[in-house]
């Protein structure tokens, strides 16, 4: 990496001089003065800071308020170096956008034109938003689809591999994999019940009860007219179900109890997702008309005592706030009450307070879309990320990511 000038030259010296033994042959000169050291004091945040996306506050001395007089170095002593980009400078602060240089081992220091020594270092470790997981093989056109996740980490795919369904595979948090169902149906969405089983939907008016292993079993089907992709379940372990509608007056939220009998919700909407959390049922809904989308939306409702839901209230219109064609694709919800919808766009996860207020999350950053979340260990979120038009057509497949929110989970 190349230094600045004024740091090249210093360089030059210190090489010289330490060449040199004899101080009347030495180019340092032990009158001349400098500006003093920057130093840093404190830095924030503290904890997770997004390689490429957030900013970093320094407090100290000794720095320029002149912004390109400062350099923010980010170094691993190891060859990785980048710099900061300088937002702010003050003689007492500097706010730099970290670079995108995802590593775990990376200290932070400060030059100052005019000042001949660097500052204290200080860690500094960046981490990546998001990041490739479960090793598929795009060679085979591995090709992820519906998700969920166990309290353990484990995450469970509906996997493809050269176009036929290939089964449900298991992943730990590390990404090692293990069959778990040779079920050949390409799946949209599963639950996960409390014995290890699975409660999978796959766009047609039944769901099914997936035990690890070769078996399968009718857990539930609605009336005719229905396409259920979602699932969701519930404290009790009730089930929620809901899709796409074709006979109006079966379109409803349903709710299977643990027995298997089914009571409905009326609801018009076409529905995306469905999550359940804090005794709130989150439902995500996307209305197409010629394949684009006109209306999306997330509500809630709150599940009542006698496992009704009670009156429904729209939290967050992704349309109107991302514009026509943005539809929502998939929610999780944190343990804060932050939900996270992703959306068909080149920007695809809104950040959605619980009050309503939205933003996005890392533009520019991660690339859409995402079409299903599930939640990782911690603070992280398992994704599936679909195609672009561009991609499709070129025969791309979906990928997995994990993708840091640094909102908690629920494991």
């Amino acid at each position: 990496m190349r230094l600045p000038r004024p740091l090249a030259l210093l360089a030059a010296v210190a090489v010289f001089s330490a060449c040199d033994s004899d101080p009347g042959g030495s180019l340092f000169d032990p009158d001349a003065t400098g500006n003093a050291a920057p130093v840093i004091a404190s830095v924030s945040p503290q904890g997770v800071v997004l390689a490429g996306i957030d900013e970093v506050t320094i407090t100290g001395q000794n720095f320029s308020a002149t912004p390109e007089e400062n350099i923010v170095f980010f170094d691993d002593g190891n060859g990785a170096v980048a710099r900061g980009a300088i937002l702010f400078a003050s003689e007492t602060e500097l706010r730099v956008r970290a670079p995108n240089l995802p590593n775990a081992d990376l200290k932070m220091r400060v030059s100052v034109q005019g000042a001949p020594d660097f500052s204290n270092e200080v860690p500094m470790p960046l981490t990546p938003a998001f990041v490739p997981f479960g090793d598929l093989d795009a060679g085979i056109n591995e090709d992820p689809r519906g998700i969920t996740s166990g309290p353990d980490g484990s995450l469970y795919v509906s996997l493809s591999i050269n176009g036929p369904p290939a089964g449900i595979f298991r992943f730990s948090p590390a990404g090692e994999r293990f069959a778990f169902s040779t079920q050949a149906a390409l799946w949209t969405d599963f639950a996960l019940t409390d014995d290890g089983a699975l409660i999978g939907a796959r766009q047609i008016r039944g769901i099914f009860r997936l035990p690890e292993g070769t078996q399968r079993e009718t857990f539930a089907a609605v009336p005719a007219g229905n396409s259920l992709r979602t699932v969701a379940r519930d404290a009790t372990g009730a089930v929620w179900a809901a899709g796409s509608n074709t006979v109006p007056e079966n379109a409803n939220l349903y709710r299977v109890a643990p027995d298997g009998s089914v009571t409905s919700t009326p609801f018009a909407e076409p529905v995306a997702d469905l999550v359940v959390a804090d005794g709130t049922l989150y439902v995500a809904t996307s209305t197409v008309a010629s394949s684009i989308v006109v209306d999306s939306k997330v509500w809630t409702f709150p599940i009542t005592e006698a496992g009704g839901l009670g009156t429904g209230s729209v939290l967050y219109d992704v349309t109107a706030d991302q514009g026509s064609g943005i539809g929502a694709t998939s929610l999780a919800v944190a343990a804060d009450g932050t939900v996270f919808v992703s959306t068909n766009s080149d920007d695809p996860m809104v950040e959605v307070a619980p009050d309503g207020s939205a933003v996005v999350l890392y533009p520019g950053v991660l690339p859409g879309p995402i079409v299903s979340l599930s939640w990782a260990p911690g603070s992280t979120l398992y994704a599936v990320r679909g195609l672009t038009t561009a991609e499709a057509e070129a025969g791309g497949v979906f990928t997995l990511l994990t993708l840091e929110t640094r909102r908690p989970g629920p494991f």
